[in-house]
């Protein structure tokens, strides 16, 4: 596990709604028909990156190390 990526993950995903706003109130829009759907476009994004960190941490694959007496 690595506690890095899942801390990461936790506080995007609790925070995404609040990017979201931020950008929006910094001129981020995407409109249609008079609907601002930026808001949520990124929200939704933000916690597809935060659940991909998440599982990532959990899983962590990493190669074993060789101990050193099999080293030359």
């Amino acid at each position: 596990m690595n506690l890095i990526k899942i801390a990461l993950g936790l506080g995007l995903f609790l925070s995404s709604a609040m990017i979201a706003g931020l950008l929006a109130l910094g001129g981020w829009s995407l409109t249609w028909g008079a609907t601002d759907y930026a808001p949520a476009w990124t929200a939704k994004i933000i916690d597809t990156i935060a659940g991909s960190l998440i599982i990532w941490g959990i899983l962590d694959l990493k190669k074993k190390k060789k101990s050193g007496a099999f080293r030359r």
